[in-house]
C-alpha cells in the first residue's frame, strides 16, 4: 500500500513533469515509469513471497503448537487420571486404617474385659481358696489342740509319776510344739 502511494505521487510528479517538460523528457519518463512498474511488481511478487513464506511459518509454528497442545492435553489427562487413583486409593487407605484402629480398639476392649473378668475370677477363686484353707485349719487346729492337750495330760502324769513339774503351769502344747517344753525337776521328798 506504500509502496502504492508511493507510486502514485511519482506518477503525479512525473505527470507534472511531464506537463512541464512535456517535450524533453517524455521517453525518459515512459522508462522511468515501466522501471517502476517492474519495481512494484517485484515488489508485489516479493510481498507474495513473503506472504507466503510467512504463512508456511505461521502453519507450522501452529501445527506444532496444536502437537504440543495435544501432547499437554493428553499428560494432564493422564496426570488427572492417575490423581484420581491415587485419591481413590489414599482413601482407601485411610478407611482400611480407620476399620484397623476400631477393630484394635474392639480387641483391646473386648481383651479388657476377659482381663477384667478373670481378675476377678481369679479373686474369687483365691477368696474361696483361702476360705478353704482357714476351714480347713481352723478343723485342723481344733483337732491338733484336742491331741495335744491329751498329749499334755499324758505327759504331765508321765512327769507326775517322776516326779517333775514343769515350768509354768499355764503352758500352751499348741504354742510349744517347736520341742520339749523346759522340764523343772523337782524331787519329791
Amino acid at each position: 500500500m506504500v509502496l502504492s502511494m508511493c507510486i502514485r505521487a511519482c506518477m503525479s510528479a512525473l505527470r507534472a513533469e511531464a506537463v512541464r517538460r512535456a517535450q524533453s523528457t517524455s521517453a525518459d519518463l515512459w522508462s522511468r515509469v515501466r522501471e517502476l512498474e517492474q519495481k512494484v511488481m517485484q515488489g508485489q511478487h516479493d510481498k507474495r513471497d513473503i506472504t507466503t513464506e510467512l504463512n508456511r511459518q505461521n502453519m507450522r509454528a501452529q501445527m506444532e503448537i496444536e502437537i504440543k497442545v495435544h501432547k499437554l492435553e493428553t499428560e494432564v489427562r493422564d496426570l488427572s487420571q492417575q490423581l484420581a487413583e491415587c485419591r481413590e486409593q489414599l482413601g482407601a487407605e485411610r478407611d482400611a486404617q480407620k476399620r484397623m484402629a476400631e477393630e484394635k480398639d474392639a480387641t483391646i476392649a473386648h481383651l479388657q474385659e476377659r482381663l477384667d473378668r478373670m481378675d476377678s475370677d481369679y479373686e474369687r477363686i483365691l477368696h474361696d481358696c483361702l476360705d478353704s484353707l482357714l476351714a480347713l485349719l481352723s478343723g485342723e487346729r481344733q483337732k491338733w489342740q484336742g491331741e495335744s492337750t491329751c498329749t499334755h495330760q499324758e505327759l504331765k502324769s508321765v512327769l507326775s509319776e517322776f516326779n517333775l513339774n514343769p515350768l509354768g503351769a499355764s503352758w500352751d502344747p499348741v504354742l510349744g510344739v517347736r520341742g520339749w517344753p523346759a522340764l523343772q525337776c523337782k524331787w519329791s521328798g
